[in-house]
């Protein structure tokens, strides 16, 4: 990976995904508006070259991190639920010229705070992202919300550069009351990785 692939992990900034949600109404007295006016919210792993990562105390967002680009706040590490993954590309302009990268999308659910979010994973965190597939199909999974994630990143470093990849662990598996609130979410939300027509 030479200098240029290193600044290109960050460069797909939020509004170069589009994503949809589905119609669904917020449940707050007095606002009779759709939910699909609200964006669903773009992670992303925080990199030395990342820009735009202004927190809500004026600070950068720590290296390593995942930033929230709604609420400006970030996370060391992620337990969620994997709703849905789909791989893609994104194309943008480096010294003048369009490059494409591909990139994978992960729908995930905190359950903390009750939100649906987008982990944008650059191909560079593929391999963990399939080794934690491989794990998963060794537990037999017919659903991949069967077991909640945890997302942490780790440093990696070479010659060519250093940067973060997101490394995925197995946390629990859901109960079966869970595990069907979870369907219910990803079908509610499963074309939201889908590009509006």
């Amino acid at each position: 990976m030479n200098e240029e692939e290193v600044k290109d992990l960050d460069l797909i900034k939020e509004e170069e995904i589009t994503l949809t949600k589905p119609i669904d109404y917020l449940g707050i007295e007095g606002l009779e508006i759709s939910a699909s006016i609200i964006p669903i919210p773009l992670v992303r792993l925080v990199q030395g070259t990342s820009q735009n990562i202004e927190t809500t105390d004026g600070k950068d967002a720590p290296v390593g991190s995942f930033y929230f680009n709604d609420t400006k706040e970030s996370a060391g590490k992620l337990e969620f639920i994997l709703l849905k993954a789909k791989q893609t590309q994104a194309t943008f302009e480096r010294d003048g010229e369009m490059v494409t990268v591909d990139k994978m999308l992960l729908l995930g659910y905190l359950k903390e705070s009750d939100k649906v979010f987008v982990l944008s994973l650059p191909a560079t965190s593929f391999s963990p992202f399939g080794s934690l597939v491989a794990r998963l199909k060794d537990k037999k999974v017919t659903k991949i919300y069967e077991y909640a994630i945890i997302a942490t990143s780790v440093k990696t470093e070479n010659e060519k550069g250093k940067y973060y990849v997101v490394n995925f662990e197995i946390a629990d598996k859901v109960s079966d009351e869970k595990l069907a609130e979870y369907e219910l979410l990803a079908q509610k939300y499963s074309q939201s990785l889908n590009p509006r027509s």
